[in-house]
Parts: structure tokens; C-alpha cells; sequence
């Protein structure tokens, strides 16, 4: 190895580790002076709870989990415990080789102007490389066992294993709620490098290398080593802080971003921070490096060395430079909110803490006057418009700073070092919490104040001034100001009771008030509204995992609330069983809006509104797909009502409605592509859901129901009906047997009348209805009979053998009756003894053409063969003659075709495969309309 010539003496060596040592002890015993007596023993006994493995200590969790710490030796700390821990302890020995850990360290704000009671510590456990994966995992649930016993103290503890070859190499882990995972690198090792106390074990070799000679690092420490100027085993090496690669800045900028969820103040400084460097790129000169320089060169001042003191200076130093003396008030504030000291309270008083007087020289350099101060320590008792105006202001400076460090980063022509996972979380994070939409509520309070409860609140409805649209408004207090600004107005009552609730206005201490003058809403109604709002959402909302955005956001909750503000026709009676979708004679809709709180697992809350004649139709839409789209997470559906005497009714009905949307489409096993039928007014809906798609169609009339129910199938779409929904038909009881691959025919007939109602469903669940004339069920079956078997022979021809012998194709009849008491009823018909009562007279039909409306046919009776080519438009009119002259009487009943080829080529319209057999009924229907109409009418 290449001797350095500028090796400094062993003597240089001491005075430095001698300087980082006694600026190491100086910020410790701040930090101890700044907590109550319970958070000190935390900090005193944490080596002690790392470097013995004893079920006597906090944190306990096996007798494997690695413990021991590089050069500690238990001190005064285990005084405080009881003495049956400490003889237990002393009975522990600790041997050299088995020292797992190699230092503790306290980073962040600890020990600085920044941090208070109130503080979290991050703690990192720095471990060796030999660390088993196994081991690693007993020392993380260790860690878990110590942040819940740290908690009880009033200490909030984030523990961090951190080995410092791994971290050398590049690997940091996996992102989480406070690990920044591999968006960061060199940013978090100067982080670091000038906030880290050492609390216990291993010094950091990076004190020992000057500036000078960071080119050469690696060299430099190693011959430092080798010439025993000191004892290797005493430091750890995390290595230096080189150039700062391009890429990590748009990973602090994300992760800076994602954390200004929950503390914006904080974020911002250290968003600047990276935009600093940034500027300064490829000269960047990072704190770490200014901190290290301070001491190599003697200065152990402790309030210049504060690590938040350097880094506002950079940032101010920055900002004047440019002239953004906005920006830089911005800065100020979140500086001073992240101190938590109120000055206004204590600027003039003689005895002062060190953060006290050091935070008082700040501000005279500022010349914040004292008006100001009172305005910011009384944030605890802002508005909420002071509020959300300081929440828009720190997240405008967030923005500008990402925005920053995003163009810097395209300057460059470069992407994050993020992996694709990392970039998928933070993004779905920050979509989340900062992107706007539709309906969306904005959440105004991250942490700025401590509560923003109003224990008095009073609502209005009326004609806002400047947009002339008719808003909800909510105002401080027991009655309405049309002087003072509203705390919030929105368009719906709903959406501003759900955003006083998430933001924390709204609580369960609160009295809601109601000006009546400006609203059909009556008091009653509100406070339903305000108990509904209250019982289903939680605030704050609930803290979320990480894993939570390794999926995509689902629904949890659906909260639908009908007819708010809505008065129900007085006159209409009231029946416990009747069907509020279509209610009474004049068949009424009684649903005339729908108000609906969404809450996703992303924590994102979104109200929608409907109301008119198609509020229904839309909020089963977005039903239907929500409830598809999200098969493995249910949502939970909450469903009230308001405003007349048939809230219970429709409550039910709502309730009713999605538990069977929920049973038909809300389940993975659930494969089918079932329609779902309901009756809403005087319409029919088709709700139908396929590929996880939803839709829904509606329909005017029956027929036109029957119609789209009659459609080709791509599979068996099974038919369910809604209660109350079709009940003049058997169509409820039909659906109830339909089977898949089989064709059913079910047959209503009405001797009195000499018809009947027919209704065949197809292998596919395509419907087809119609009257016939009916003389005996002989005659109605036994034509349909030879049609059907026909069709299915055609079917198994157009397979391949072997598809031929798996279709298992039946044929089933059911006969239709009604009971006044049980509705319809279905009774299995045998068609086998009616086979061969009647000498049937053979009608098969041959279609050619390029469209199915365009077809061409010929017709053969009894082997005579009658086509289009002949006879033109007189087609029907010659088959009719020879019918007729075949029957002895020439009566002029039915002619039903027995066969139909529908001819299959590149040209025709028929989809691939197998023709459905509801393609040749349709054809069989309008051939023998056309047919027995000419029946009816030729001249003979």
C-alpha cells in the first residue's frame, strides 16, 4: 500500500476523536436535560437493554437474539435498576467474541434547538456483517418489544439495524413507514454524519479523515489502522460522503414529500436542504463536511455546530443569494414550528434553557415583532382557515422544491435510484394525500395544531354571492354570520359534514344548529346526518401500514344515505311490503337522491351525489363496479335514509339491493355473468357485470326487456331477479332453475284464451318469449320438440368429434301455472308420450347471406323445395299455398318450422364456433311470423 506522506502525528489523532468526543458527550447531556426523569432512564438504559440479553429487561423476546456491544462496559446506568435485575445481570457475562453489536446511535434532532419532549429518537443499532438472517430477525422483534415498553414511558423510538458493510455496498433495506429504503444513500449518510451521538460501542472512522484527504479515504484509514495510530476494533466505517449522485435527489424529493404528510414543517427544511445541494451541484459541500471541518479546526462552539442551525444558515445564505425573501419566510416559520418554542411567552425573561436563548438570537436576526410571535404560539387556537392557509403555503414550498430537484434531475438526464417498488409506494403515498379530485375530501391538518374542534357549529343553505350556485355552509357558533367568512362550504350538506369530520371540526362533544329559513333539511335530518358521519368515520383516520400501498387502493366502506333535503309526497299510504323502487300504482320511485361517503384502504375519503330520475341507475353503476373490480375486499355497506315515513322501506331496500350485488358479483368463486334484473319506476335495469366490467342498460317496456334478454350470449349468463321486480311474469321463478349448457322450455297456457306464453332460455341463458296460438299441449310441444333436436344435432355436427361427445345437451320442458297465494309455480313436463299423437308435416328452412337481416332462404315442405331465387317477395306466399292444399280442411292454423340450417362461411354474420341455439329461435321466430301471416292471408 502507497504511504501517505501527510499522515498527521498520533497526537493530531487524539485531539480529534478528543474534540468529536466531547462534542458527542455535550449533545448527549442536552438531550437528557430536555426530558422528564422517565425518557432519561430510556436513554440511560438502552445500551444496557442491547448489550445483555436477559428476560429481566425490557424488550425480551428469545434466548437467541443477539446482544453485546464493542467497547461498553455497564456503568452507573444499571444503578436505577432493581436490584434482582442487577445481580441477574451480573451473573450475565458477555463474551468479546459474541459481541453482536457493534455502537448505538442517536440521530436526527436529537440533542439539537429542534428537539423537545415532544421528539421522537431514531435509533440506529448498528450490527456486524455476520449477522445471521435469523438473527437479524430476532434482534428486529427485540427492537419492536423496546419501542412498546419506550412508549410507556412517553418516549416514541424508531429503531433502525443498520450494518455499516451492507450500507457501504449500497444496501439499506426496505422501504417503510420511517426507513427511507434505497431513495436515499449519500443524503442519509450526511444526515448522519452531523446529527449522530454516539450512545454506546463503536466511534465512526469518518471523524479521524480531514477533508484534504476524503479522495483518498479509503487509504488514508486503512493506514491509519495498520500503524496502530489507533485501535481498529474501536471504530465502525459507514464510509465517506462522496459526490452526491443525481439521482438521489429525486429520491430525497419523494421520500422528503411522502414524510410531509405527516410533519410538513419538517419536510420542507430538509426538501431545501437537498435543493441546496442541488444548486451547488457538482460543488456541493455538505453539511456533514462544513461540521467535521468546524471541529478539525477546533471549534467545538456547541450552538454553531447545531446541526439545525448549520442547516438553516445554508438554506438562508441560499435564498438571500436569490432574492426569495418569501421563500425564506416560509422557511422561518417551518424552522420555528419544528423548534416548538413558544418565545412570546419568555423573550424578555432573565433565566433561559440553551434552546430558549439560542431560538431569541434567531429572532432578533429575523426582527419578528412580538405581534407576530403571539400569532404563531397561538396556533393551538387558529381557525380553520388559518389553518388550511398555512397547510397550502408549506405545501406550495414542498412543491417548489420537488419541482426544483425534478428539473435539476432532467438537466442531468437522469432517473432515481429508486427500485420500481419504492417509486410504485411513495407515489401511490403521495397520490393519495396531495392529489385532487372530484368529490375528494382535502385533509387540512398535519399536524399544524393540536385539534380543530368546534364544539358550536351552525349550518345554512343558500345562493353563494360571487358563483350564483346554491352551497352548504358551515360558520362558527350556535347561528349563521353572512359577515364573517364560513369555516367551509361545499355543494352538498354530506361532503361538509364528511370534511368536518376527517379534519377533526366535528367531533362527538359537537352541537350542530340548523338555519331553516334557507333549507327543506329539517334539525331531525341533520342530526341523523351528523350520527351517521360520527358512528362510520374515524378521526383522525387510522395510521396505515406500508404494505397498504403495495396494492392498489380498494373501497372499505360505502356509506349511501337516500332522499337527503328530499319531502316524499304526503298522500301516498304506506304498505310494510311494498317496493319503494316502484312504489304503489303510479309505480314511483321513491329514491329521488342518493348521497354516498366512499373510504378506500389508501385512507382517501370521496363523496358522490345523484339525484333526479336516473340517481339510482348511477350509483348502481358505480356499485356494481366497484364491488367487481375489488372481488377480495368487500367493502362494508351502509345504508340509511331520510325525510318521510318510508325510510325504514327504503332502507331496507338499499340494504337488500347490495347484499345481492354483493352475493353475485363480490366473490372470486363467482364466475358467472349473471344479469341481475331490477324495476325502478317505470323502467327496467339490466345490471350486468363481465370481465369485471359493469354495466347496466335500462329499458322502457317489457318487450324491449325481453328483447335484450333474448341476446347472444359469449357464456351462460344466469338471470336473477330483484324482489318486488317482474312479478306479472314468471320470469322470477324461471331464473330460479336455469342451467347451464341445457335448453329449457317453459310454457304458460291459457285454454280460455286458446294461447299461450312461451319462454325458451338457451344453453347461453339467452331468453326468448312469445304467444302462440294453443290448442293442446301436443300440438304447442311436439313441432318445438323436433325444432329443438334438430338444432342440437346441427350443433354437434359443427364440433370436432371430440367436442361432440363432451356436450351433454338437454332438452327440459316445464309447464307454467300461477297460485294467487305461492305465484308461479313450475311442474317438469315428460315430452315423450306426446311424441307421435300428430303426423307432422316437415318444414326446414336453409339461410344464406352476408348480414343476418339480409339472409336468404330456402324452404323445402316435405322435400318440395321453395327458394328465394324462384320466387322472390313471393316466397312465403307459394309455401302457404302447399300447405294449405296438404290439409284436408284447409284450416288456417299455425305452421311451425321442424328444422333450420343456418349455413356458416367467411361471409356470414354468425360468431365462430357452435352456433347458440337463441341464433336459430330468432330465425325460426321471424320465419314463421312471416309465414303464418301469409297462412292468414292467401288466396287459394
Amino acid at each position: 500500500m502507497q504511504e501517505l506522506v501527510d499522515l498527521p502525528d498520533i497526537q493530531a489523532i487524539q485531539d480529534i476523536e478528543k474534540r468529536f468526543l466531547q462534542v458527542n458527550a455535550l449533545r448527549l447531556q442536552r438531550t437528557r436535560d430536555s426530558l422528564t426523569i422517565r425518557q432519561q432512564g430510556f436513554i440511560d438504559l438502552l445500551p444496557l437493554l442491547f448489550h445483555f440479553n436477559n428476560p429481566s429487561l425490557p424488550g425480551y423476546c428469545h434466548k437467541e437474539t443477539p446482544c453485546g456491544i464493542n467497547n461498553y462496559r455497564p456503568g452507573r446506568e444499571s444503578l436505577s435498576l432493581p436490584r434482582s435485575v442487577t445481580m441477574s445481570l451480573k451473573r450475565q457475562q458477555v463474551q468479546k467474541g459474541d459481541r453482536a453489536i457493534q455502537g448505538i446511535y442517536l440521530m436526527g434532532s436529537t440533542g439539537t434547538i429542534a428537539h423537545s419532549r415532544r421528539s421522537d429518537f431514531d435509533v440506529w443499532i448498528c450490527t456486524h456483517k455476520d449477522m445471521s438472517l435469523e438473527e437479524n430477525e430476532l434482534l428486529s422483534r427485540k427492537c419492536e418489544n423496546i419501542t412498546e415498553w419506550a412508549q410507556r414511558l412517553g418516549v416514541e423510538a424508531y429503531f433502525f439495524l443498520m450494518d455499516p458493510d451492507k450500507f457501504r455496498s449500497g444496501s439499506l433495506g426496505e422501504l417503510s413507514e420511517e426507513s427511507c429504503g434505497s431513495t436515499q444513500h449519500y443524503l442519509l449518510l450526511d444526515e448522519f454524519y452531523r446529527t449522530a451521538i454516539l450512545v454506546a460501542g463503536r466511534k465512526p472512522a469518518w471523524w479521524l479523515v480531514p477533508l484534504s484527504q476524503h479522495h483518498i479515504y479509503e487509504t488514508y484509514i486503512n493506514d491509519i489502522f495498520q500503524r496502530r495510530m489507533v485501535e481498529k476494533n474501536e471504530y465502525l466505517d459507514f464510509g465517506p460522503v462522496n459526490d452526491f449522485p443525481v439521482s438521489e435527489f429525486l429520491g430525497a424529493g419523494m421520500w422528503q414529500l411522502y414524510k410531509a404528510i405527516d410533519s410538513p414543517h419538517k419536510s420542507a427544511i430538509k426538501l431545501m436542504i437537498a435543493d441546496v445541494y442541488a444548486a451547488e451541484y457538482p460543488n456541493t459541500i455538505p453539511l456533514s463536511q462544513r461540521f467535521k471541518e468546524s471541529l478539525h479546526n477546533s471549534n467545538t462552539e456547541l450552538n454553531e455546530l447545531d446541526p439545525y442551525i448549520l442547516a438553516y444558515r445554508i438554506i438562508e445564505s441560499f435564498l438571500i443569494r436569490k432574492r426569495d425573501l418569501s421563500r425564506l419566510e416560509m422557511v422561518r416559520r417551518c424552522f420555528y414550528f419544528k423548534v416548538g418554542i413558544r418565545a412570546s411567552k419568555f423573550i424578555d425573561q432573565p433565566h433561559l434553557t440553551w434552546r430558549e436563548n439560542l431560538l431569541i438570537q434567531l429572532l432578533e436576526d429575523w426582527g419578528w415583532p412580538q405581534e407576530k410571535l403571539e400569532q404563531l404560539d397561538n396556533v393551538d387556537n387558529w381557525t380553520v382557515n388559518q389553518v388550511a392557509a398555512e397547510r397550502k403555503a408549506v405545501v406550495s414550498e414542498l412543491i417548489k422544491s420537488y419541482t426544483s430537484l425534478t428539473e435539476f434531475a432532467r438537466q442531468y438526464d437522469t432517473a432515481s435510484n429508486m427500485s420500481a417498488k419504492e417509486i410504485s409506494i411513495l407515489g401511490r403515498k403521495l397520490y393519495a394525500a396531495f392529489e385532487r379530485k372530484p368529490g375528494k375530501i382535502e385533509f387540512i391538518n398535519p399536524g399544524i395544531t393540536a385539534s380543530l374542534e368546534h364544539q358550536d357549529m351552525a349550518f345554512c343553505y343558500r345562493k353563494h354571492q360571487e358563483s350564483h350556485q346554491h352551497v352548504w355552509e358551515v360558520y362558527p357558533g350556535r347561528s349563521v354570520s353572512m359577515v364573517e367568512k364560513p369555516i367551509y362550504r361545499a355543494k352538498t350538506l354530506i361532503k361538509l359534514l364528511t370534511w368536518c369530520r376527517v379534519n377533526g371540526i366535528l367531533t362527538k362533544n359537537s352541537y350542530t344548529y340548523l338555519d331553516q329559513h334557507t333549507t327543506n333539511i329539517s334539525q331531525n335530518d341533520l342530526h341523523q346526518l351528523v350520527d351517521i358521519i360520527l358512528d362510520n368515520i374515524q378521526s383522525p383516520l387510522p395510521k396505515l401500514k406500508q404494505d397498504v400501498f403495495s396494492k392498489p387502493a380498494h373501497f372499505k366502506q360505502i356509506i349511501i344515505v337516500a332522499n337527503t333535503g328530499r319531502q316524499m309526497p304526503l298522500n301516498l299510504p304506506l304498505a310494510d311490503n311494498a317496493n319503494p323502487l316502484c312504489y304503489g300504482k303510479s309505480r314511483e320511485n321513491l329514491i329521488q337522491s342518493l348521497d354516498l361517503v366512499l373510504t378506500n384502504s389508501w385512507n382517501e375519503v370521496v363523496t358522490k351525489h345523484f339525484s333526479g330520475e336516473e340517481a339510482l341507475e348511477q350509483c348502481l353503476y358505480l356499485l356494481i363496479n366497484c364491488i367487481t373490480k375489488q372481488k377480495e375486499y368487500q367493502p362494508e355497506i351502509i345504508a340509511r335514509s331520510l325525510g318521510s315515513q318510508f325510510n325504514a322501506l327504503i332502507r331496507k331496500k338499499l340494504i337488500d339491493l347490495t347484499e345481492q350485488m354483493t352475493l353475485i358479483y363480490g366473490h372470486t368463486s363467482n364466475i358467472d355473468n349473471t344479469r341481475l334484473i331490477i324495476e325502478s319506476g317505470r323502467k327496467h335495469l339490466i345490471l350486468h357485470a363481465e370481465e369485471n366490467e359493469g354495466t347496466i342498460e335500462t329499458y322502457e317496456t317489457i318487450p324491449e326487456l325481453f328483447t335484450a334478454l333474448g341476446a347472444p350470449q359469449g357464456h351462460f349468463s344466469p338471470i336473477s331477479i330483484d324482489s318486488h321486480t317482474l312479478k306479472a311474469t314468471p320470469i322470477d321463478a324461471i331464473s330460479r332453475v336455469l342451467q347451464k349448457d341445457h335448453i329449457q322450455v317453459f310454457f304458460e297456457a291459457e285454454p280460455a284464451l286458446h294461447r299461450a306464453k312461451v319462454y325458451i332460455v338457451d344453453e347461453h341463458g339467452s331468453l326468448l318469449f312469445y304467444t302462440t296460438p294453443y290448442n293442446s299441449t301436443a300440438s304447442l310441444l311436439n313441432p318445438l320438440v323436433r325444432f329443438l333436436r334438430s338444432v342440437l344435432f346441427r350443433q354437434q355436427t359443427q364440433l370436432t368429434l371430440t367436442e361432440s361427445q363432451l356436450l351433454s345437451r338437454n332438452i327440459h320442458f316445464w309447464e307454467v301455472s300461477k297460485d294467487l297465494q305461492q305465484g308461479f309455480l313450475l311442474k317438469a313436463v315428460d315430452v315423450e308420450p306426446l311424441a307421435g299423437q300428430d303426423k307432422f308435416f316437415t318444414v326446414q328452412a336453409i339461410g344464406d347471406g352476408s348480414t343476418e337481416a339480409r339472409l336468404k332462404f330456402t324452404i323445402y315442405c316435405n322435400q318440395e323445395e321453395f327458394s328465394e331465387l324462384e320466387y322472390g317477395d313471393h316466397l312465403y306466399t307459394e309455401v302457404a299455398r302447399y300447405v294449405l292444399s296438404h290439409r284436408k280442411d284447409k284450416n288456417r292454423y299455425p305452421c311451425y318450422l321442424t328444422d333450420l340450417e343456418l349455413a356458416k362461411s367467411d361471409s356470414t354474420p354468425f360468431p365462430p364456433g357452435s352456433l347458440q341455439t337463441i341464433h336459430y329461435l330468432r330465425q325460426k321466430s321471424r320465419l314463421e311470423k312471416r309465414l303464418n301471416h301469409a297462412l292468414q292471408s292467401v288466396q287459394l
